[in-house]
């Protein structure tokens, strides 16, 4: 089947370019795809996460790839897409179709991915998933970001320490174009989202993670954050929190080793409490969703070990700042940012929590 993507249709295949791990400049660099034919033990993922304001509806769209480890199953690639009706929850489902490793095509000198035809790029998405009695089609631009987020801390991307890690690309963009489900168009007018890329060996034991780039206060302000807890000879470590908040024009990242001491939280699903301190600004928020705007993914890592994702992208969060004039001094509630279902949240680990009762389907081969 031919590609959505025009510009894609004449794609080949890159499969053996691997090079030495580095910290990625560009969102060309970023996007690269890391695997290689070949290799086993690996497992990558392209998300976008992104909102239709005006129908108070949320999209999650996944470019994913498995190479298990050796003696098990032969490597496959996967297309995701979850939709999330706020207003009327019971319309929420999700879908996923597996291809064969071959239909993964990646370029890396011009950042393209295509799985089948369902294309990737920097500034484009486009693609196609019919099955279980639906249609679902997507195709949007929008404007590449001239920075990468990284979720971790720098070094973690020079040294092979981390089972996964993760980047935004494309961290604060704003989305022109549509999304077709069942003959239903959602057309989107600089809608805000943002596309991520991550890869490893093994997910966390547990993680949780936020996004919103549409606060009611302030559209300018963005919060991207990571929650994860890892195991080391068998025993669960406190949770790491990697927080990224940009407010009135000014960028705090709380994302280096050094900045643990200064972030703080506890999660459980449907409810997130975090902190960070810069001197002497703090912030305190708290992201919720409701269990009923919440799908369920099942994913495996390489060894076969599953993972459950809840995820939805209608959660709400509010972000409350405090300042003091000097370390010695009380602190004062300055200000307040708020987003009512344009917040995009997960609640990850290794048991499912039955209280999310909807899971995306895999549409049969």
């Amino acid at each position: 089947m031919k590609s959505t993507i025009p510009h894609f249709s004449s794609m080949r295949a890159e499969s053996g370019r691997a090079g030495a791990m580095s910290v990625p400049r560009t969102p060309e660099q970023a996007n690269r795809l890391k695997w290689t034919k070949g290799r086993r033990g690996h497992y990558e993922v392209y998300y976008l996460t992104f909102n239709h304001l005006k129908s108070r509806s949320g999209f999650w769209i996944r470019y994913t790839m498995t190479a298990p480890v050796q003696g098990g199953p032969e490597p496959w690639a996967q297309i995701w897409f979850s939709y999330f009706n706020y207003p009327e929850p019971e319309k929420n489902f999700g879908l996923t179709a597996k291809y064969p490793i071959s239909a993964l095509h990646a370029e890396h000198s011009d950042f393209q991915l295509l799985i089948g035809h369902n294309g990737l790029s920097d500034g484009r998405a486009a693609g196609r998933i019919q099955g279980l009695g639906r249609t679902v089609e997507w195709d949007f631009r929008f404007i590449p970001s001239e920075t990468v987020h990284l979720h971790l801390p720098r070094m973690l991307y020079r040294v092979h320490l981390a089972d996964t890690l993760a980047l935004c690309p494309h961290l604060d963009v704003y989305l022109n174009g549509r999304v077709t489900i069942d003959g239903q168009t959602f057309e989107l007018k600089n809608d805000p989202g943002n596309q991520t890329h991550l890869w490893g060996e093994k997910h966390a034991e547990r993680w949780a993670w936020v996004h919103c780039n549409a606060f009611a206060e302030d559209r300018t302000a963005t919060l991207e954050g990571l929650s994860v807890q890892i195991k080391r000879l068998g025993v669960p470590l406190p949770p790491f929190n990697f927080l990224f908040l940009r407010y009135r024009g000014k960028d705090y990242r709380f994302t280096e080793l050094h900045h643990l001491a200064c972030t703080g939280g506890k999660f459980e699903p449907g409810l997130w409490q975090l902190r960070a301190q810069a001197g002497n600004t703090l912030f305190k928020g708290e992201i919720s969703a409701r269990f009923q705007d919440m799908v369920c993914a099942e994913y495996a890592d390489p060894d076969g070990d599953p993972a459950w994702c809840h995820n939805t992208e209608v959660g709400h969060s509010a972000i409350r700042v405090y300042r003091r004039p000097h370390p010695l001094a009380s602190w004062r509630h300055e200000d307040t940012l708020t987003s009512l279902a344009t917040t995009h949240v997960e609640f990850a680990g290794r048991k499912r929590d039955p209280r999310v009762t909807r899971s995306i389907e895999v549409i049969p081969s």
